[in-house]
């Protein structure tokens, strides 16, 4: 049985977006998701997806914020996958993005 309250942690960050995808490429950390979730006359308009995506780029060693990128819609769940300099990103509408080195 697995017991996390005893662990450790190095690091932590707050994050003022919701994370759906994480994958660690060197020395950076990328992380697909959505806007916070806001008030306003369309509450679910972030689960829907239809307020975008999020894509940043943190530090691995610090977790500072290195980059941002505005996706027109967010990473399904665990939708993200680096190889060869490139990122390979699946959308909640459908889409398949590569960004990266041409």
């Amino acid at each position: 049985r697995a017991s996390f309250s005893s662990r450790t942690f190095r690091r932590s960050v707050a994050l003022s977006m919701r994370p759906r995808a994480m994958v660690r490429a060197d020395k950076a950390l990328l992380l697909g998701g959505t806007p916070p979730v806001a008030p306003g006359e369309d509450p679910y308009a972030v689960y829907d997806g239809r307020k975008g995506g999020l894509l940043w780029v943190m530090a691995a060693d610090g977790g500072a914020k290195l980059a941002e990128i505005q996706l027109a819609s967010p990473p399904v769940w665990d939708g993200m996958a680096v190889t060869g300099g490139r990122v390979y990103l699946s959308a909640c509408d459908g889409t398949v993005s590569c960004l990266g080195a041409p």
